[in-house]
């Protein structure tokens, strides 16, 4: 969220505000936080703060945390206390969306996605192909033994490999 062309990060226990400098942030950053959910909703901030900005931003979003950031969220309860905590009300705030671009691994809702078989990984691909319970175990026993032997699982462009499924 944006005050005044910083991006507001936090609120210390005092009501102080904590801000990003915008023109003092660095080409790279590292987000930590006691869990995913704080690790989220840092980045979340941040992405927005900057996207409001004009920058793009890229983020790395595997379990698609962030994927949200595309449509306005919505009124709650929950939400009115937050806003109500954080002193928000007396604010801009406002529910928006954000230019938001997926990669795909199947290449089906956004940026065709090519990996390596091997950095995939047999749950992951069990997933994008569908497969039943009993294909996922054999799946995984081909990874295995393709470690053991030392064995390189050639790249695929799994939109294809998901595409000849169907």
């Amino acid at each position: 969220m944006l005050r005044d062309d910083k991006i507001w990060v936090a609120t210390k226990a005092t009501g102080e505000a904590i801000y990003l400098l915008p023109q003092k942030a660095i080409h790279h950053g590292l987000i930590t936080g006691g869990n995913n959910k704080e690790v989220d909703c840092t980045a979340r901030l941040l992405a927005e703060g900057f996207s409001s900005l004009g920058t793009p931003v890229f983020i790395t979003d595997i379990h698609r945390d962030l994927a949200g950031l595309m449509a306005p969220g919505n009124d709650s309860e929950s939400v009115q206390g937050i806003v109500s905590h954080m002193g928000l009300q007396k604010s801009d705030f406002c529910f928006q969306g954000f230019p938001v671009t997926l990669w795909d691994v199947c290449g089906k809702t956004g940026i065709p996605l090519r990996a390596n078989i091997g950095e995939i990984g047999p749950d992951l691909l069990s997933q994008i192909l569908h497969l039943g319970a009993l294909q996922s175990k054999t799946l995984k026993t081909v990874f295995r033994i393709a470690n053991d032997q030392y064995l390189l699982l050639s790249d695929v462009g799994v939109g294809q490999l998901h595409r000849e499924q169907s």
